[in-house]
């Protein structure tokens, strides 16, 4: 006969020792489990965006200052002038050099933004336009020649002020790995099979190594802590969020890269609103 010190299964898969007190007590404690870790992953996400604002601000005030200089300097000399044509080339540059802040100030309030909504369709264009633009500095200057490739005509469902989180994320570690070297950046989008569009970040960095691939999402993981400069520094966030935003809108995220060569990540979005 079996000691009873091994309890008899019933049907249900319960053993008859298991007191059905400690049971509920249990589920009770992984719900409250599973609800910390539902705050601290917002938390997290919300941090996350917090530091990509304080990297872009700090890029857009260089600028801001670098675009004021010319625009003032010019403007004080024009002030001494009785020339139209000078007075005209003053003003040119006055407009252009508001025109390129209003762009870089848009793009802090995109990132500042955490209004978060439903996924919604809308076009792809605008998105990627903005990350284009919003890292607060020429690509230029970094010797990156920087392109989006994309249909104006192009729609997918996405939260735009996640999805322009995520792009500015991968724009930063584009950037990042290209430091040094130049090369390109494309940003693309197409349609794909079963209603999907899928966004492309490619990069023609340093790549990433093959036995790092599999861990990138994984939070914490980095090989960047001891950077020497502080915007080219991490902690390990960044493409763990990237991936939780991602898939929060029904969709995925997936990198491509080999070692010298560059790096390529895949966002995997619906095209149309869910039916649910």
């Amino acid at each position: 006969m079996m000691d009873r010190d091994v309890a008899d299964i019933k049907d249900d898969g319960r053993s008859e020792s298991a007191p059905i007190g400690a049971t509920g007590a249990l589920e009770r404690q992984l719900g409250h489990l599973e609800s910390q870790f539902s705050i601290l992953n917002d938390q997290v996400q919300e941090l996350q965006r917090l530091a990509s604002l304080g990297t872009m601000s700090a890029g857009v005030a260089h600028e801001i200052n670098n675009l004021l200089t010319p625009m003032i300097t010019y403007g004080q000399f024009a002030a001494g002038q009785s020339d139209p044509e000078v007075w005209r080339k003053a003003v040119e540059r006055a407009n252009t050099g508001a025109a390129r802040m209003r762009t870089l100030c848009n793009g802090i309030l995109g990132i500042a933004s955490n209004a978060r909504s439903s996924p919604n369709v809308a076009a792809i264009g605008p998105i990627l336009d903005e990350t284009f633009h919003a890292l607060g500095r020429d690509w230029k200057k970094d010797r990156i020649d920087a392109v989006v490739d994309v249909d104006d005509e192009l729609t997918a469902c996405f939260d735009p002020a996640a999805l322009r989180q995520v792009l500015f994320n991968l724009s930063i570690n584009a950037r990042q790995a290209m430091i040094g070297r130049g090369g390109k950046l494309r940003l693309s989008a197409e349609a794909v099979a079963n209603d999907r569009v899928q966004i492309r970040i490619s990069d023609t960095g340093v790549g990433i190594p093959a036995e790092n691939l599999s861990r990138i999402f994984e939070p914490f993981f980095t090989t960047k802590r001891k950077a020497d400069r502080a915007d080219l520094g991490g902690v390990g966030l960044g493409l763990y969020v990237c991936r939780c935003l991602i898939e929060d809108q029904r969709g995925s995220i997936r990198v491509e890269s080999r070692a010298g060569e560059g790096t390529t990540f895949v966002i995997d979005l619906p095209k149309h609103a869910s039916d649910s």
